[in-house]
């Protein structure tokens, strides 16, 4: 993906979106806690088992929060709209909170 060769990583595993997620965070579960058969489930699943496996351990090129945010919507992930959000810190909490959850994951394969 052009994206992590610019951040001069890699990516490992696309999660693609589903309202499942949305779902358990309401009830403050994960999504494996909240529906264990769920097809996103399948997806955390196998992107934890792929950085257990991984062996290809890169250190990203460091870069602001400013690079970081122009790289997003260059490459249409982050809306123009939404970089006020992220500045309010709202979706960085959010993305914290997933991240949690997923080493939580992780440690339990």
């Amino acid at each position: 993906m052009a994206l992590a060769a610019k951040l001069g990583t890699q990516m490992i595993h696309f999660i693609p979106r589903d309202n499942a997620v949305q779902h358990a965070e309401i009830r403050r579960m994960t999504v494996i806690e909240y529906d264990p058969k769920a097809k996103q489930g399948d997806e955390y699943r196998a992107l934890a088992r792929k950085i257990v496996e991984n062996k290809k351990f890169v250190i990203p090129t460091p870069i602001t929060m400013d690079e970081l945010e122009a790289l997003l919507m260059e490459f249409g992930i982050m809306e123009a709209e939404r970089r006020i959000h992220h500045r309010q810190g709202s979706s960085r909490s959010l993305m914290v909170a997933r991240a949690g959850r997923l080493v939580r994951l992780a440690q339990t394969l």
